[in-house]
């Protein structure tokens, strides 16, 4: 088995408010998510609505990439509806 191993992108939870308030007007709190080579963060707007930030490690390339999503999709039960917001400056 190959054992490989990456180098997580260092953001803090206090970067990714910063962020999604800067890029998405979001305004919350953000909670670190487990993950094997990005930095993923729960975003939870003042509204109560939930996001994930992801932000992809430089280090990935190839078509896997290219299908992860540029903005925070909503967290979502049932039924699973992905969505953005739009971004701050429209």
């Amino acid at each position: 088995m190959l054992d490989v191993k990456f180098l997580l992108p260092s953001f803090t939870e206090a970067e990714a408010v910063r962020l999604a308030e800067e890029w998405y007007g979001l305004h919350g709190t953000a909670r670190t998510l487990p993950s094997e080579r990005d930095r993923n963060f729960l975003l939870t707007a003042e509204s109560g609505e939930q996001f994930v930030l992801k932000i992809s490690n430089a280090a990935a390339s190839g078509p896997g990439l290219a299908t992860k999503k540029p903005a925070p999709a909503p967290v979502r039960s049932s039924p699973p509806c992905p969505r953005k917001p739009p971004a701050a400056t429209g």
